[in-house]
């Protein structure tokens, strides 16, 4: 039997798939809409992307030690008020609240540059990137030292970005240069600064927002009570045998009855064995345990205050 079909059920047919056709570009078109939007907003994102602040709520303090020609220096800097240069607001950075400032610093809305401007300097200088890969070069303008310099890692730790440089620094540690989310930097922010040309090297030790540490380097994190210069005087020792295989000498070259502790740390900072003078005047710390390499001895006196350093070579 024949099957008969009207002229309008065809018609009523090639609607529908005319329908289901339409449709189906309308949902093709509709995915590819909402893949682009997908990555427009990805790409914003992470173009935007918010790092910790430098600063905290009320309060930020970095514990900076420095060396000079025979003295060491832990000084205290401070965050107090805000103020506007050029057009960008800045927080002035102290010693205490009464003291005069030491410069301004400042950050950009995402928290990944910052800017510091020392008290004596005309222009600011660039401070952190956090935005820098590896490969990437950046002119440092140490003292002493300025130089461009090439990231030879990026990496997380303690939930913080670092851009790791392949300058190093030797004081406390042989650390390299590196820029850190949240803090600044493992020399601070004033390495740009002319006032500090002087200096000979300087070193991060501690970061505080709100009276909360939020960084250290795994030694002392010291203040130097009573003194308005921040300096303590270092003491003479003599350290040998160096290179050494079996025991490392530590002579105190002045006469006095105070303790001191000798702290032997890697280059990455990890504290290997401690030892203390008891009065004597030369200390013994056997080191056959080591691996052979470069360590460096650190000295503290009995107000746990850094006063010396030295590298040694354990063979």
């Amino acid at each position: 039997m024949p099957v008969i079909i009207s002229k309008s059920l065809v018609s009523n047919l090639k609607q529908g798939f005319s329908n289901i056709i339409h449709n189906t570009k309308i949902y093709s078109n509709m995915k590819t809409y909402f893949t682009l939007l997908m990555i427009v907003f990805l790409t914003i994102n992470l173009q935007g992307q918010n790092y910790e602040s430098l600063f905290g709520e009320d309060s930020t303090r970095w514990n900076i030690t420095m060396s000079h020609p025979g003295l060491l220096a832990t000084v205290p800097y401070i965050t107090k008020n805000d103020t506007i240069l050029n057009g960008n607001i800045y927080t002035k950075i102290g010693i205490s609240q009464n003291s005069f400032y030491q410069g301004f610093l400042r950050q950009d809305s995402t928290h990944s540059k910052a800017w510091y401007i020392g008290n004596s300097d005309t222009i600011e200088y660039l401070v952190m990137d956090l935005n820098l890969n590896v490969g990437d070069s950046m002119y440092l303008n140490i003292p002493y030292n300025g130089q461009f310099s090439t990231v030879d890692s990026v990496y997380f730790f303690n939930n913080r970005k670092h851009i790791q440089f392949d300058f190093a620094t030797e004081f406390i540690g042989y650390h390299k240069f590196t820029m850190i989310e949240g803090v600044v930097s493992s020399v601070g922010f004033m390495f740009v600064d002319e006032y500090t040309g002087i200096i000979e090297e300087a070193n991060l030790l501690c970061a505080y927002k709100d009276g909360i540490q939020v960084f250290d380097i795994g030694t002392s994190c010291y203040l130097i009570g009573g003194s308005t210069n921040g300096f303590v005087k270092r003491v003479d020792f003599k350290v040998f045998p160096n290179p050494t295989t079996d025991f490392l000498n530590i002579e105190r070259l002045e006469e006095n009855f105070d303790n001191y502790t000798f702290k032997i740390i890697d280059l990455t900072g990890k504290i290997i064995k401690t030892a203390i003078s008891e009065n004597l005047p030369i200390t013994t710390i056997s080191i056959t345990q080591l691996n052979a390499g470069f360590y460096y001895l650190l000295i503290y006196n009995e107000d746990h205050q850094l006063i010396g350093r030295e590298k040694i070579m354990i063979q």
